[in-house]
This record gives C-alpha cells, structure tokens and sequence, in this order.
C-alpha cells in the first residue's frame, strides 16, 4: 500500500537528555518552547572543558548582530505565540526583501541547528529508518518502494539520521535511492522526502531560488558526529556569521512565501498524492495557516484507503473535517477512514505495509 507520511513538530519534540538541571529540552523545540531553546543556547555554560579569555559561553563565539537577532526572536515568539506568527509581523511591517526579515529567518535556521547539535537525533528517526531502508551497497540503500515522507518541520532530522545510520556525509546520502533535496537533486527515480517548508541551514540559488542546497564547507561538519560537538559548533557558527556577505536567502519557509524551490516542491508532493492510499500523520496539528496546503495535498488523495493520526493529543477532528471538505466524507466513512494513535514510542507502521512487504 502506498503509504505517505505527513511529519509535524510532534515528531521532533521528544525530550532529549539536555536541558537546565533537571528540566529536559525536545530533540527539537515546538513553537512553544522556543524561548526556551535560546536561552539554552545564550546563557548556558555549554563546555566546561573549553575556556577563551573571556569565557565559554557560545555569545564569545556568535556576532553581535546574531545575537540581537536572538534575543529579538525570543521576545518576539513570547508576543506572538510562535516563530511564524513574529516573522509575519516582520514581513507586514519590514517588508519580504528587508535585513530584518531575512535576520529573522537566518535566527530561526542558527537556533534549530545548534539545538540539534547538543541533543542529536530523536531515536525513533532511527528505529523507523532501520525498518524501512534496505540494503544495496556498503554506504548505500534504498527507502522501502511504498514509503514517502512529506516533512512540515524545518529540522535536520531526517538528514542527521540517514548520514549517521549509512555512515556517510550528506554528498553520500544522495549517493543512496533515497531521493531528496540537495546539489544533486535532479536525480533519476521518483522523489522520496518532500521539505514542505525548507529545512534549517538551507539557502536558495539560482535564478528567483528555483534551487536548494546545504551541502558544503562548514555544513558537513554539522553532520559529522565524530567531530566534537564544540568543533561542530564552531563551524556552524562560521557559516552563520558569514552568512552576511553572501547573503543568500535563507530556505526558511512560511506558508506565504513564494519562491520557485517551494512551488515544485508542493507540486510535486500534490502529483505524488494522487497515487497514495495510505497516510500516516506524525505530531502535526493542521494549523491554520497552512490549510491551503494541506486542502491542496488531501484533495488530490483520490484513493486514500486509511489515515493513521499519531500524536499525544487526538487531532483526528481536524483531519475529519478537511477529509470532509474534500471528498464529501460521512461521519460513518470518516470513522472507518481514520484512527488515532496515542502511543508515540516509535513512529507507527500500519498493518497493511507489513501485510505486503518485506523489511
């Protein structure tokens, strides 16, 4: 059964071994707790071991203008609710092409990488991952024929996964019938992993940002956990404070910005809707703001046999209601349609992908 996975930021937001005392931060912080996550990154005392003149606080290491940019994403996620919310009054009173937008997606990109350095991968990536690829070559695999997985959230999970469980760099993720965004993405086969929204440390190229990547110098050295985690640090915040000068922009996507990369990357998540039959959905709410999106994406379900909601609180209402919206559900075939989930220990795998293949 052709089985899509939708990933929300419930499919992040387990809580890691890092935190304020006792206090634990997710593998990636919700929306909620994002003021959290910087001051984590801006008042901790991150590495005992590694001492400068004036101290060791990463604030020694980032310039001045990341920093405010910091600060202000913090009181401004305080205000507003959300990250998204505080960078659409950006927009509404900066405009889309001005430094203060463009700080603000560069701040949400720096805060969602270096969090993720310190508590690594959530396990269930690993544990999903590990039932679902198959073996080609050595450094090499394959994602089960019937999987696809269409991502809301801007983390690295996914990426940071793969690389680590097959070894590799992200050059040789792409090496793998895995096929997803980066230099080379005009890879033979069909498309795998769909980022609906961009993803952390990505940057448009090309004319009017009809491409995306984040595959070099510093960026690898995110990816290799071999390093130590302050000399991955360290080169992230190389790329970020010289981030200014090149001054690409950032492939933070929110749900009204237009560009040429997010355009095909919707369309052709909408293409592969038509063929998928089954849907899981991973820690994700539909919010409001991308509801054009996801009536878009369920409208074209046209031989949708099961949905699976996954989360610890029950968002089937929402789902239910879009389903209804766009293909004229009941309440009895909306019943039989869809199931809630509340155990989020590990991604689920329905029943009828085991019945047909073999992992």
């Amino acid at each position: 059964m052709r089985t899509l996975y939708l990933l929300g930021a419930g499919a992040s937001a387990a809580e890691s071994n890092i935190g304020f005392g006792d206090k634990r931060i997710p593998y990636i912080p919700t929306v909620i707790r994002f003021p959290e996550a910087i001051d984590f990154l801006l008042t901790s005392n991150l590495f005992p071991y590694f001492t400068v003149a004036t101290g060791n606080y990463i604030t020694n290491w980032l310039n001045k203008d990341i920093q405010k940019d910091l600060k202000l994403l913090k009181n401004g996620t305080i205000s507003f609710g959300t990250p998204d919310t505080y960078a659409k009054s950006i927009l509404l009173s900066h405009g889309p092409k001005s430094d203060e937008y463009w700080n603000t997606k560069r701040a949400i990109s720096f805060v969602i990488q270096a969090i993720q350095i310190f508590t690594s991968v959530d396990p269930r990536y690993f544990q999903f991952f590990s039932a679902l690829l198959n073996y080609e070559n050595p450094k090499q695999a394959s994602l089960n024929e019937n999987i696809f997985i269409a991502t809301w959230n801007y983390d690295l999970q996914l990426n940071q996964s793969l690389t680590s469980l097959l070894g590799v760099l992200p050059n040789g993720v792409l090496e793998s019938k895995i096929n997803f965004h980066g230099k080379k993405n005009n890879q033979s086969g069909l498309k795998k992993i769909f980022r609906i929204n961009g993803y952390a440390g990505g940057v448009l190229v090309g004319k009017d940002g009809e491409h995306h990547q984040d595959f070099g110098g510093e960026v690898d050295s995110f990816y290799n956990t071999t390093e130590r985690d302050i000399d991955r640090l360290d080169g992230l915040i190389k790329f970020y404070n010289s981030a200014n000068a090149q001054k690409n922009e950032f492939f933070i996507n929110f749900a009204w910005d237009k560009n040429e990369a997010s355009r095909r990357e919707i369309s052709d998540l909408i293409e592969l809707a038509k063929t998928i039959e089954c849907l899981v959905v991973v820690g994700y709410s539909f919010p409001i703001y991308n509801r054009e999106t996801d009536m878009q994406i369920l409208e074209n379900m046209k031989n949708l046999e099961k949905v699976y909601v996954q989360d610890k609180i029950d968002h089937t209402y929402k789902i239910k209601e879009y389903l209804r919206a766009a293909h004229s559900y009941n309440d009895d075939g909306l019943a039989l349609l869809v199931k809630y989930e509340s155990n989020c220990d590990q991604f689920l795998v329905p029943n009828e992908l085991y019945a047909e293949s073999s992992f």
